[in-house]
């Protein structure tokens, strides 16, 4: 990934060779390279998978910058060169585009804002059932026909193995290394070892302690919305002296009767809809404080994090070189308007600029006030 990143940086960064590159593009519907995201924590599959496309080009586009340019630059260059040639290289870039493209799909997913933890909970469940039908032989030899039929089309260098290389006294502690029998023994280690990693990593991630006492909360909540009984010990157990039992059954129970005399098309049917509910309806809060209490414990937990990252990632947009004055109450204030578009695009404009003259007699002298539309 580190290469991808540095190679193409190394074509974008410059005008010129961003102008080259383009020129040796034989097909003009190609798309052009494009940079993994700074800010964004997703792996964007869409970068290296512009790479893969113009692989051919790239490799001609860095040969010629290595022939005709000395200096840092062609030494980068013929470095790159030598990179991208390799089928190790390839590989590894095939095998990125292979895992991570099933990956992004729900990873998208689980940055929606209305998602429940039990949509999430089966995301992750299809992705790792599809992970585990990918980590068999069969599939292994099919993808790496495809990979060796694409890197002789390339004209990219055989796969082969490396040279052993015996370990230093130092660090050698008598065992015999493994040996690989061949370079497809190799890339099938690796191809194994990165599908375990991705389900382990969605194992510790979405099994984890907190993620199912959360999923727990949230099934009871809904449960009691469609009048099924259901088991608070998990809930009293968890948030202990915080709520009281007797009268979360109670209000739970009273949460049932309310939801069935709605209409099916007002029902809750998620976490985001019946705080939507709530919220519009006072009197239900009023009548409710227990169910109101949990769900206020419960959204301090939410399912990702991923509105945070948002918020801080979008820092790098507002505070730009040109912006390094800005004090940190006008920081906030532009954050806030980023960061909460469907709140800020509703408001009146129109309200909003006649408060704000009418505040002093020196603002109604300076400026005139606006008709109401």
């Amino acid at each position: 990934m580190n290469l991808a990143k540095d190679v193409i940086n190394f074509v974008r960064d410059s005008p010129k060779r961003l102008a080259c590159f383009s020129s040796m593009q034989e097909c003009d519907d190609r798309h052009t390279l494009r940079p993994l995201c700074p800010t964004r924590w997703t792996m964007r599959v869409s970068s290296v998978r512009s790479l893969l496309e113009n692989y051919d080009a790239l490799l001609a586009f860095l040969q010629d910058t290595s022939d005709t340019t000395v200096g840092e630059v062609g030494a980068k260059a013929s470095g790159y060169h030598t990179q991208l040639h390799k089928f190790e290289t390839f590989f590894a870039l095939k095998l990125v585009v292979e895992i991570f493209s099933r990956c992004e799909i729900v990873a998208s997913k689980l940055q929606s804002k209305s998602i429940s933890l039990a949509e999430a909970e089966n995301l992750v469940s299809s992705l790792q059932q599809l992970m585990s039908c990918q980590r068999t032989d069969e599939k292994f030899d099919q993808f790496w026909e495809i990979v060796r039929s694409d890197a002789e089309t390339l004209l990219l260098k055989s796969p082969k193995l490396h040279r052993n290389r015996r370990p230093s006294r130092r660090i050698d502690t008598g065992a015999v290394p493994h040996i690989h029998d061949s370079p497809k023994d190799r890339d099938r280690q690796i191809y194994f070892s990165s599908l375990d990693a991705c389900l382990t990593a969605l194992r510790t991630r979405f099994q984890s302690e907190g993620f199912i006492i959360a999923r727990t909360v949230e099934q009871v909540l809904i449960q009691a919305t469609r009048g099924c009984t259901v088991d608070l010990a998990p809930v009293i157990n968890h948030f202990g002296t915080d709520i009281n039992p007797d009268r979360l059954s109670l209000h739970l129970s009273m949460l049932g009767d309310l939801c069935a005399s709605l209409d099916d098309s007002e029902k809750p049917s998620s976490m985001s809809t019946l705080v939507e509910l709530l919220r519009n309806k006072v009197a239900w809060r009023d009548m409710l404080p227990e169910v109101t209490n949990v769900l206020t414990l419960f959204l301090c937990l939410p399912v990702t994090t991923c509105t945070a990252e948002r918020s801080f990632s979008s820092l790098r947009r507002l505070k730009t070189y040109l912006r390094s004055t800005m004090t940190q109450k006008r920081l906030n204030h532009i954050a806030f308007l980023h960061c909460h578009k469907d709140l800020t695009d509703g408001l009146d404009l129109t309200v909003v600029i006649n408060d704000f003259i009418s505040v002093n007699d020196f603002r109604k002298k300076t400026f005139a006030v606006f008709p109401h539309t």
